[in-house]
């Protein structure tokens, strides 16, 4: 058989890949947060498949092998789970910004199966979403032909759950039967129910008159067995509720707006105002210092949790809820 130099760099580069994939994994450096443009143009992040399972697989639509391979795999997992396929997303993520462009992302993926969404976006958000994964990938050199670099990357195929949270991982050439049975597993699996306790909610009284901003806080326990993130809140006496995060920068105290707060399971997350806290703008003119604030807390799986914010004054010991 006549082995030719491409069919020889080919073989390297899955050789590195494999290589890759079978590096030393571990789970707990794998958060799945990526903020990304999908084959339509559209800006979406992981909660943007909030309620669904995922299969995430990182690639490049020029990839000889490897890529096409596990698109197969997908396609076929995605036929084999029926009327229950609109409960998972597929995503194929490209590390390769320069050539894969929304156009090529579109043309691709729509070339296996309608339900897998090609995501990209700058090199910069590439490397995030990798990091997020603990994906590595890269380029060699261009061969002494002046071909062009080929890209390598680790090969695994990311199962995570309907908050976006880390279940499980497949190398490549996982069998597609494999893959489909964990997931009928999951699908069959009656919904973890969520059981989240709210206490010491309270909320900083107006400072001077004509104030409609103030700051809330509160503890959130999260007792059921999968873990929750907080995206948003509500009142129907404010205008709107924003998730920030006090951090110390070299001496200097700064103020973050963050996205979502997750709470794992069996586990606390106190809103202090040293941390983490809500800031609630735009108070309806009938809110006072002695008001109490009715708090609605969204869930990323779609669900609500009520409480209700007793006012207090921020001086003295601000760690301490309502007494």
């Amino acid at each position: 058989m006549l082995i030719t130099m491409k069919t020889l760099q080919h073989l390297s580069l899955i050789a590195t890949s494999l290589i890759f994939a079978h590096a030393i994994f571990a789970d707990e450096l794998v958060n799945g947060q990526f903020t990304l443009v999908d084959h339509n143009g559209i800006d979406v992040s992981e909660a943007s498949y909030d309620g669904k399972l995922r299969l995430v697989f990182f690639g490049f639509t020029r990839c000889p092998i490897i890529c096409p391979t596990t698109m197969i795999e997908v396609t076929r997992v995605m036929r084999g789970l029926g009327d229950k396929n609109d409960e998972v997303q597929p995503i194929f993520i490209s590390i390769d910004p320069e050539n894969d462009t929304v156009d090529v992302l579109a043309a691709y993926v729509q070339a296996f199966h309608p339900s897998i969404v090609g995501l990209t976006g700058d090199p910069d958000q590439i490397a995030a979403a990798a990091r997020s994964f603990n994906v590595t990938y890269g380029k060699t050199p261009p061969s002494s032909l002046d071909e062009a670099a080929e890209v390598f990357h680790s090969s695994y195929l990311y199962l995570m759950g309907r908050n976006g949270e880390f279940i499980d991982v497949f190398g490549y050439g996982a069998r597609p039967a494999v893959i489909l049975e964990r997931l009928q597993e999951l699908l069959t699996m009656p919904a973890a129910q969520t059981q989240i306790h709210v206490t010491e909610a309270w909320a900083s009284k107006p400072v001077g008159k004509g104030t409609d901003v103030i700051a809330a806080f509160m503890c959130i326990e999260n007792t059921g067995s999968v873990p929750i993130r907080i995206v948003d809140a509500s009142s129907p006496v404010v205008k709107r509720i924003e998730i920030h995060r006090i951090q110390h920068e070299d001496g200097i105290v700064r103020m973050r707006r963050v996205d979502s707060i997750s709470v794992a399971a069996n586990q606390k997350v106190c809103l202090e105002p040293d941390g983490l806290h809500l800031m609630l703008v735009g108070l309806d003119d009938g809110v006072d210092g002695d008001s109490d604030i009715p708090l609605q807390i969204k869930l990323a799986s779609g669900e609500f949790v009520q409480t209700v914010l007793v006012q207090r004054s921020l001086l003295g010991d601000s760690h301490q809820g309502p007494q």
